[in-house]
């Protein structure tokens, strides 16, 4: 969800100053999807399999600074990935492959582009000479990423509402996020990218929505992908609870967005919707504003913003699809639901927020996830709640993120994936967190052998619902074993991948 424009503004307003005056080569900008024949897949691409490669081109990307091309090198992939509905579908990943890389290593980067225009996705916004609010908000969100950038890994930045852009249709998030990691493999020959990488998710609102999702449907879906970890900022548990705290305020443009975006996943709701609008013309020119946002011209102008209506005002019966199609948006927007035993990822997470989060309130939606991860599906959750902080400003949590990250592409490759990462960044420290199921591994990195079995938790496994409170047994590994190890090993990091000049990226 985008509700992070507020960072960095002077910053890129000087540079923009500075470089105003400059000469800049003539070389084509880049299409905008929607008119990008590179988008459209060719042949019986249908037959292909998840994350196979329909088309490949490099592209340029842009630097953090305006107007300067980045010196990392660019490759997008067209993969063929399915839709909520388990139709093929195909859509965009942009690889980033940093001057000073780190082959063994993927961070898959889920952008909070937030949108129901296929032009706002990250694979335009993020291209060197990209032009309107689709590249202004991808380049931010790429700011945020300084430090992995610096830091080496290949990065994957997937359009993973796909061909479709439907924005906050939770599975679909998850699957497209899942085959674009599985393309970033099969893109080896060109990007080099070590075919034995380990693999870290990372996003922050919309994009931890997405994040959420693919970790959700990694074991049934994914098993094979050596995910070894997600981080999620703020992320939105129940999109009906984000869409009626953002009512009527100032990020109303929202929900509008998120409508939108589920009628174009759904036909039917799509009709149902249109055929209820108001019949003031102007007001349904604003609300299908968020379809061309990203388009340039006159249809991304807006006389009378979206912020601070109510959803409901473009309806003829209000919010009526709140109740009408609740089941719907209770199976594509509510996180945690179907966790169960055979959900456990085989890895841990990173979770944070703040305690005064306008967007996800009540703060116990997001509580009660981690519950659900620990409890439900066997896992590690680190979560750390940020005291006075809303949406916005809990970006402040960047930093444990990155620290967290780090440090678990260090365990792993150290061989101390069991290394329990919660007290080195101050998060919850997770005490008798309930082993993974006896068929399975536990989250120390290495590919799961088995899957759990169904129905009843194992014999020494908590019931869902029961916290485990239990110390280790003999057999498991100690928590506290192998920190020091850990300690030493981060601290032998080269330090040239830990931090590169801002002109190199």
């Amino acid at each position: 969800m985008r509700f992070l424009s507020t960072f960095l503004p002077l910053l890129v307003f000087g540079v923009q100053t500075v470089l105003a005056g400059a000469k800049l080569p003539k070389v084509v900008p880049p299409q905008l999807p929607s008119n990008d024949s590179f988008y459209k897949p060719k042949g019986d691409w249908q037959k292909s399999k998840p994350g196979d490669i329909l088309d490949s081109r490099e592209v340029n990307i842009s630097s953090l600074l305006p107007y300067a091309r980045s010196k990392a090198k660019g490759f997008q992939l067209l993969y063929r990935t399915r839709d909520v509905h388990g139709n093929p579908d195909a859509t965009v990943t942009t690889i980033i492959v940093p001057k000073f890389a780190n082959y063994n290593r993927v961070l898959s980067v889920q952008n909070a582009y937030d949108s129901a225009d296929v032009n706002c996705g990250p694979s335009y916004g993020l291209q060197w000479l990209a032009s309107g609010f689709g590249a202004s908000w991808n380049k931010l969100n790429l700011a945020f990423l300084m430090n992995f950038l610096q830091a080496g890994p290949i990065m994957n930045i997937p359009d993973y509402e796909g061909s479709n852009a439907a924005f906050t249709v939770g599975p679909q998030s998850g699957y497209q996020t899942l085959d674009s990691i599985r393309a970033v493999f099969n893109s080896a020959k060109f990007t080099n990218v070590n075919p034995d990488a380990k693999v870290i998710m990372f996003g922050y609102s919309g994009g931890a929505f997405a994040t959420e999702w693919a970790t959700e449907k990694k074991a049934e879906y994914a098993k094979d992908l050596p995910i070894i970890g997600a981080v999620m900022g703020a992320p939105p548990p129940n999109v009906t609870s984000t869409y009626l705290n953002a009512d009527g305020s100032d990020m109303a443009e929202l929900n509008v967005a998120a409508l939108l975006g589920v009628m174009n996943a759904y036909p039917e709701i799509n009709a149902t919707l249109r055929a209820n609008l108001t019949d003031d013309a102007e007001q349904q020119r604003r609300f299908f504003f968020p379809l061309h946002k990203c388009g340039g011209g006159e249809c991304s102008q807006l006389g009378t913003p979206l912020a601070g209506s109510n959803v409901g005002d473009f309806f003829k019966n209000g919010s009526f699809f709140l109740e009408k199609y609740s089941e719907t948006l209770k199976e594509i927007g509510v996180m945690g639901q179907n966790l169960t035993p055979k959900s456990y990822p085989g890895y841990p997470l990173f979770i944070f927020n703040g305690d005064k989060d306008e967007l996800t309130y009540p703060i116990d939606d997001t509580i009660q996830l981690v519950k659900d991860w620990r409890k439900k599906a066997f896992t590690r959750v680190c979560h750390l709640t940020l005291e006075g902080l809303d949406h916005t400003t809990a970006l402040r949590g960047l930093p444990y993120a990155w620290s967290w990250i780090n440090k678990r592409f260090l365990a792993v490759e150290h061989g101390l994936g069991l290394v329990n990462l919660c007290k080195f960044i101050g998060a919850d420290p997770d005490d008798g967190w309930p082993r993974p199921p006896k068929d399975g591994n536990p989250d120390d990195g290495k590919p799961d052998e088995g899957e759990p079995d169904e129905g009843e938790p194992d014999e020494g496994e908590p019931d869902e619902g029961e916290p485990d409170g239990r110390e280790p047994d003999e057999d498991e590994p100690d928590n506290g074993e192998h920190e020091d190890d850990l300690i030493i090993a981060e601290s032998e990091m080269d330090e040239a991948e830990t931090m590169r000049p801002l002109h190199d990226l």
